[in-house]
C-alpha cells in the first residue's frame, strides 16, 4: 500500500505560494484595485503535498476579474481573455509560464462555493494579501488520511462526472481512497452517468488516459468496480471490460483516443463505433477505429518476403504508430520482426516519404496506356502496385517500369 505523503505545515505552503512570482502578482494586483482575491483548489492542495502546480485557480469581488487581470497580465507579460458572460465568468491571464483563471463571485459565493466542490481535500481557499486559510470541515484531515470525502451530499448526483473524476485523483495520488461515507453517492452518480453532456464525459475521459499507462489502468480498474463502465459501455460483458482495460494496462503508447479504442476492442468494430458514436468523439477517431479494425481482415505478408516491409507500412498509413502498437498487443508473435522494422520506418521521415510517396518515374497517364488499363477501380489498384515496387526498389527506372507494364498487360491479356 502507498503511504501519503507528509503535509506541510501551513507556514511552509504560504511561504512556498507566495515565492511564485504569479501569486506575488495576484496579491500586488489585489492591493492595486482594493479587491479581494482568493487562490482556490488545487494548487493549495498541491502545495501542502509538496507537489509542483502548474496553473493556478483564483476567485475575485463581481466586476473585478479585468481589472486584477489586467495588472497580473501586465506584469508577468500575458495577456487576458474573458470566458462567459456574468455573474459567472472566468478572466483568464494566459502568460507564457503559468495560466490563472480568475473567477468572479461575491465573498459570500466564494464561502459556499466551497461546498459546492467535488472532494474536501479540493476545498481550500486562501486570501490573498491577508493569507487567512479556509476550507470545508475536515478537508485538512482528509488531505493528511488521503481520504476522497464529500463536503455536503448530492455533489456528486448534481453532477455525475464527478465519478469519472474521483478515479483520476485516486489513480493520480495512489494514496487516497474513497471514503466510506461517499460509496453508496458514488455509485448511485455512476449510474446517472449516461445523462450528463457526452462532451463532458469525453474531456474527463481526456485527462484520465492521458497519462502513464499504470494510471489509467487503476482509475479504468476503479470505474469498473464502481460499474461506472458498465454504464459508459452498454452491451459489453464484464469480461469484454476488463479484456478492454487490460489492453489499456499493456499499451506503450498513451494516447486517449488510442486507447479509447483499445478498451471498446474487444467486443468487435460494429459496437466499438456505435459507442464511440454516442461518447461524441473527433471524427479522426472513428476513422482511426475502422483502421485498425480492418487490420483484422488484412492478409499481413510474412517477414520473409521481401516487399512485405513496404507493403505492410503503405497499409498501416494514416495511422502507423497506432497500428503497429495494436498488432504488438493482438496480433501473432512472428509479427514482431516486421513490426520492428516498421518502427524505424516511421521514425525516419524521409524514409517514410519515400515509402508511401514514391517518385514515379512515368506520367500516370502514360503508365495507364502502357498496362491499356481504362477508367476502372483497376488504375487505383495498378498505381497501389506500381509504389510498391518503386518503393521496394524492384523497379528503379522508366525502362524498368515500362517493361513491367508491357509484361503485365500481356499476361492479363
Amino acid at each position: 500500500m502507498v503511504r501519503p505523503p507528509v503535509v506541510r505545515p501551513l507556514a511552509s505552503v504560504i511561504r512556498s505560494l507566495v515565492a511564485r512570482s504569479a501569486v506575488r502578482a495576484l496579491e500586488r494586483a489585489a492591493l492595486d484595485v482594493t479587491e479581494p482575491v482568493w487562490l482556490v483548489g488545487g494548487v493549495i492542495r498541491d502545495a501542502f503535498l509538496g507537489l509542483a502546480s502548474k496553473d493556478l485557480d483564483a476567485a475575485c469581488g463581481l466586476g473585478a476579474g479585468e481589472r486584477i487581470g489586467k495588472a497580473v497580465a501586465r506584469r508577468l507579460g500575458g495577456r487576458v481573455i474573458v470566458v462567459g458572460k456574468a455573474p459567472r465568468r472566468i478572466v483568464r491571464v494566459v502568460c507564457p509560464a503559468v495560466e490563472i483563471d480568475l473567477w468572479e463571485t461575491s465573498e459570500e459565493d466564494s464561502e459556499s462555493d466551497l461546498l459546492r466542490r467535488d472532494f474536501t481535500i479540493n476545498t481550500f481557499r486562501l486570501s490573498l494579501p491577508r493569507h487567512a486559510l479556509t476550507s470545508a470541515p475536515r478537508a485538512l484531515e482528509d488531505l493528511e488520511n488521503g481520504h476522497l470525502r464529500l463536503p455536503r451530499p448530492h455533489v456528486l448526483i448534481e453532477d455525475p462526472v464527478r465519478v469519472l473524476r474521483a478515479a483520476r485523483f485516486i489513480a493520480h495520488f495512489p494514496w487516497m481512497t474513497v471514503h466510506p461515507t461517499a460509496l453508496p453517492e458514488l455509485r448511485e452518480a455512476a449510474r446517472l452517468l449516461p445523462l450528463t453532456a457526452p462532451e463532458r464525459r469525453l474531456s474527463e475521459l481526456d485527462r484520465l488516459l492521458s497519462v502513464r499507462a499504470q494510471e489509467a489502468s487503476l482509475a479504468l480498474r476503479l470505474l469498473a468496480r464502481w460499474r461506472a463502465l458498465e454504464t459508459l459501455m452498454p452491451g459489453f460483458s464484464p469480461l469484454q471490460i476488463r479484456l478492454g482495460c487490460s489492453l489499456v494496462s499493456r499499451s506503450a503508447l498513451l494516447d486517449a483516443g488510442f486507447l479509447r479504442i483499445l478498451l471498446l476492442w474487444s467486443a468487435g468494430e460494429d459496437r466499438a463505433l456505435t459507442t464511440l458514436e454516442g461518447w461524441r468523439v473527433p471524427g479522426r477517431e472513428t476513422e482511426m477505429a475502422r483502421h485498425l479494425f480492418g487490420l483484422r481482415a488484412a492478409t499481413l505478408d510474412p517477414p520473409s518476403q521481401k516487399d512485405a516491409l513496404v507493403r505492410f507500412v503503405r497499409l498501416i498509413s494514416p495511422f502507423p504508430r497506432e497500428s503497429i502498437e495494436l498488432l504488438r498487443l493482438t496480433g501473432p508473435q512472428n509479427l514482431e520482426p516486421l513490426l520492428a522494422s516498421a518502427r524505424r520506418v516511421v521514425a525516419d521521415r524521409r524514409r517514410l516519404g519515400r515509402i508511401l510517396a514514391p517518385p514515379r518515374p512515368l506520367p500516370t497517364g502514360e503508365i495507364f496506356r502502357l498496362a491499356r488499363v481504362g477508367p476502372s477501380p483497376e488504375r487505383a489498384r495498378l498505381l497501389e502496385e506500381v509504389d510498391c515496387l518503386l518503393a521496394a526498389g524492384t523497379i528503379r527506372s522508366a525502362a524498368s517500369l515500362a517493361r513491367f507494364l508491357t509484361r503485365r498487360e500481356a499476361m492479363e491479356a
